[in-house]
């Protein structure tokens, strides 16, 4: 690529920058946007070798008319392309394989995850762990034994009045009267609705192709939902918190005394302590949480008897039992096919991974949350180098446009912005 053809692609992407800016600035003005990526493909069509514009314009494919299959197809070109370019760059290796996920892609994800651990270093060491803030140097398992942990024993031993507390919040009196257990808890909220709104996205519809069920098994004509119940979660207000201590005294304080590193978690915003009922005919389709510093367990509360509702992490499947923890490590690929015909209820706590001592908790949320907002600017503000970052600058001052823009005056002032 010549000078001169460099210096064409740069003029353009920083008219595409402003008109980016302008466009933001107007409340997404539609047609500005269509100006500004107009100008950032044909800066890239002259110097393609840039890996962050790259990743740039496939933010812009992904977010604006992301429901165009055409839009799909050039976000994930652009951020392949990306990859090919600057590997060891973790937002654009992160933002690949979370394009993949979450497009169902599963097996490009994991290969692509394999990729990654064998090209870089730092991100992740194992193609089914894909979390977006990796802890390095901690135990790594899918799934956990019931020995592990000291608790174990005294939370299953609470099972019967957990059980009774729950039964009594959903309206069950009869677990024998089909007509009432096979009934949703309609009342409580549908997951994501009150946290973590992206899992919503994973509910689908449960059938034997999309596991390796047999395909003997025929798929239930429930229609797929999942429900909680939340007992402790960083978004509760007064009034929900205080409606679960109520309703839920015995299993609240249990929690509060046996698993205080679950409602530490939830408490900073980490995890979440619900009761989560799951209806017949529901998949949650394949996933990776956002951090592995965290572990889950489910203690069975409400299992069907026909073995149909099971979890995969890993490459792994089991299932649950009645009284029983069963405790997984959910920032590995896990899904879930709930092939039976009533649903299955399990408390679920999450709780920080027993390698992380406490006074280090900080530090891994400080890092955590670093991380999430490195891959938020790079999202949102297009890169900018050398002259071309000093000219926008004086623009902004002399237009007075720095507060206006996306409220970016800090970001671009103080040279936080991510270039």
């Amino acid at each position: 690529t010549s000078a001169a053809s460099i210096k064409m692609a740069d003029d353009l992407w920083s008219s595409g920058v402003a008109s980016y800016f302008q466009a933001m600035s107007l409340g997404r003005n539609p047609a500005l946007l269509k100006r500004a990526i107009e100008s950032f493909e044909s800066s890239l069509k002259l110097h393609p070798h840039h890996a962050k514009r790259q990743h740039f314009l496939g933010v812009c494919y992904s977010t604006i008319n992301s429901s165009s299959r055409s839009n799909e197809e050039k976000a994930r070109k652009c951020f392949e392309k990306a990859f090919e370019l600057d590997p060891d760059d973790k937002c654009i290796a992160l933002e690949l394989n979370f394009f993949y996920s979450q497009h169902d892609q599963i097996a490009l994800a994991r290969a692509h995850a394999e990729q990654v651990v064998r090209l870089t270093k730092g991100l992740w060491t194992n193609e089914w762990q894909r979390p977006g803030a990796f802890v390095r140097n901690i135990r790594s398992k899918p799934f956990w034994e019931r020995s592990e942990f000291s608790w174990t024993d005294k939370i299953e031993a609470m099972y019967p009045i957990i059980k009774e507390e729950l039964l009594a919040l959903w309206g069950v009196k009869n677990l024998h009267n089909k007509a009432t257990i096979n009934a949703m808890p309609k009342r409580w909220g549908k997951v994501g609705s009150v946290h973590a709104g992206h899992d919503a996205e994973i509910v689908g519809k449960a059938s034997p192709s999309s596991s390796s069920s047999s395909s003997s098994d025929l798929p239930t004509k429930s229609m797929p939902e999942w429900r909680e119940y939340v007992l402790f979660g960083s978004d509760n207000d007064a009034r929900m918190e205080s409606d679960a201590r109520k309703k839920c005294p015995k299993t609240i304080a249990a929690i509060q005394k046996l698993v205080p590193e679950a409602t530490a978690m939830a408490a900073q915003g980490l995890g979440e302590v619900i009761f989560s009922v799951l209806a017949p005919g529901t998949r949650l389709k394949p996933h990776c949480a956002s951090t592995n510093a965290r572990l889950t367990c489910h203690l069975g509360l409400v299992i069907p008897e026909d073995n149909k509702a099971r979890i995969r992490v890993g490459d792994e499947w089991r299932t649950w039992h009645s009284g029983q923890c069963l405790f997984f490590d959910d920032s590995y690929e896990h899904e879930v096919q709930h092939l039976g015909t009533t649903p299955r209820a399990v408390l679920l706590l999450r709780f920080w991974h027993p390698d992380i001592p406490k006074n280090k908790w900080p530090n891994v949320m400080q890092e955590g949350m670093e991380q999430f907002e490195e891959l938020q600017r790079r999202r949102r503000y297009p890169p900018m180098e050398g002259e071309q970052r000093r000219m926008f600058e004086g623009h902004l001052r002399e237009n007075g446009m720095a507060r206006q823009v996306l409220g970016l005056e800090g970001l671009i002032m103080d040279g936080s912005m991510e270039m």
